[in-house]
C-alpha cells in the first residue's frame, strides 16, 4: 500500500508510537536491544517519505471527543482525530487495531486492515 500511494500521512505521534512498541517488545523479550536499536535506526527512512500531520489543540480536543464516542485509547484516538481532518475522498485510513477501525469507519473513512492482508 505504500509504494501505491500517492502520499503517505501520518500524525507526528507516529513516531513515538512505533518506538514505544518497539521497547515494549523489547521489554516482552520478542526484540533483542540490539534488534530495538536496529529497529528504530531503519524508522527515519520511512518516517521521512510521510506526510505529517501536526498535533495542536484542534485536534488533541477533537481526539479526546472521539476517545470517548469511540472507546480509544489516547495515541488511537489522535490518529482517528488525524485521519478525520485529512477528509480527502481518495484517503484510505490502514491498521491493524480493530477499535481504531470501528472507529473510522463510524466517522464513514475507507479503511484496510493489515491483519486480514
Amino acid at each position: 500500500m505504500w509504494d501505491d500511494a500517492d502520499d503517505v500521512v501520518s500524525s507526528r505521534l507516529c513516531y513515538v508510537a512505533t518506538a514505544a512498541a518497539l521497547a515494549q517488545a523489547k521489554r516482552l523479550k520478542r526484540r533483542t536491544t540490539r534488534a530495538l536499536r536496529s529497529a528504530l535506526g531503519t524508522l527515519t527512512d520511512p518516517w521521512d517519505q510521510l506526510q505529517i500531520v501536526e498535533v495542536d489543540q484542534v485536534l488533541v480536543e477533537r481526539a479526546a471527543t472521539l476517545a470517548d464516542q469511540f472507546d480509544l485509547r489516547g495515541y488511537d484516538a489522535v490518529h482517528c482525530a488525524s485521519a478525520e481532518l485529512i477528509n480527502d475522498d481518495e484517503l484510505v485510513a490502514v491498521t491493524g487495531d480493530r477499535h481504531l477501525l470501528t472507529a473510522w469507519r463510524g466517522l464513514g473513512l475507507t479503511t484496510y486492515d493489515i491483519t486480514q492482508a
